[in-house]
């Protein structure tokens, strides 16, 4: 599942830091248990590796079965994670789901266009512009709002080649949760 057989004559001090990791979890997947833990099990995959392991959390997932994933990389968590606990300085500041209705909250997005179009003031009051680049502004509202102003600028002939959060959910509310700290 891990790819390590071709390097199942080496001694593990060998092992390169992805490979270490890589048997890491392989020795954690090897006992069928209720309750896995595992430790920034994706520091020092590489891409191919991270998407493999985030294949294998997801059969590995069972209704009798706790996966306990301890990580500091917020896309990996909010991929794969049913909930997430945000901790900060050992406390526990708040549990995050990842189901349920999205909040009506202002939120900033990136708008970047396919072509330039001087519809974006029109359909984005209070839109700014990302310097050095001409055909992506910064846009804020909340759903409702950012829908209309999009329905707007598409049909005033505008194309959209990306519209998406400025932070992710879980971002948004870990800095939330801990004040923005490092």
């Amino acid at each position: 599942m891990l790819g390590l057989a071709e390097h199942r004559r080496k001694q593990v001090r060998q092992l390169s830091k992805g490979n270490l990791q890589r048997l890491g979890i392989a020795q954690a997947l090897l006992a069928e248990r209720d309750l896995v833990i595992l430790d920034e099990p994706t520091h020092g995959l590489d891409p191919v590796y991270m998407q493999r392991f985030r294949d294998i959390v997801r059969e590995m997932r069972r209704p009798d079965r706790v996966i306990l994933i301890a990580s500091h990389n917020l896309d990996e968590l909010e991929r794969l994670a049913d909930r997430v606990a945000i901790l900060n300085q050992g406390r526990l500041q708040r549990i995050v789901g990842s189901a349920g209705p999205e909040d009506s909250s202002t939120v900033t997005y990136r708008l970047i266009l396919a072509t330039r179009t001087d519809g974006v003031a029109a359909a984005f009051p209070g839109a700014v512009a990302v310097a050095g680049r001409p055909d992506e502004w910064l846009v804020r509202g909340d759903l409702a709002e950012l829908n209309r102003a999009l329905s707007a600028l598409l049909a005033s002939g505008g194309a959209v080649r990306a519209f998406l959060p400025e932070q992710s959910r879980l971002e948004s509310e870990f800095r939330a949760a801990v004040g923005g700290a490092e």
